[in-house]
Order: C-alpha cells, then structure tokens, then sequence
C-alpha cells in the first residue's frame, strides 16, 4: 500500500508519466526486500503489480497478487 497507494501516485502526479513513476517505485521496491540475489524478479514483479495499480486505479489487485 505505501509503494502504491502513496509513492507511485505521487510520482505519476508529479512527473506526469506513468511509466517513470512504476519503474522508479518498482526499483525501491526491489530495493527494500534487500535480496540481491532475487533483485531482478522482485523489481520485474514490481513493474507488474505497479502496472496493475495504474491500471485498475487500485491497490487492491496487486495487494492480492503480492
């Protein structure tokens, strides 16, 4: 909810592009499980879930598919 609901909405709003925005907050999500080893999957399924929230204008499907 805080990578979603929060920070990606504020960064769609403040640069105007989505894409940015979900790249930029899938990368810190990524970032935060502190997995090197998995980093590539966890920011490739961040883009996913962060595409699902623009998408649906929902947290919630992505809060289910985490």
């Amino acid at each position: 909810m805080l990578f979603r609901g929060f920070f990606q909405q504020i960064l769609e709003k403040y640069w105007k592009d989505v894409t940015r925005a979900v790249l930029v907050t899938a990368l810190f999500f990524a970032m935060i499980h502190m997995n090197p080893y998995w980093f590539v999957q966890i920011y490739i399924l961040g883009v996913i879930l962060g595409f699902l929230a623009w998408k649906t204008k929902s947290v919630i499907p992505a809060l289910i598919l985490h």
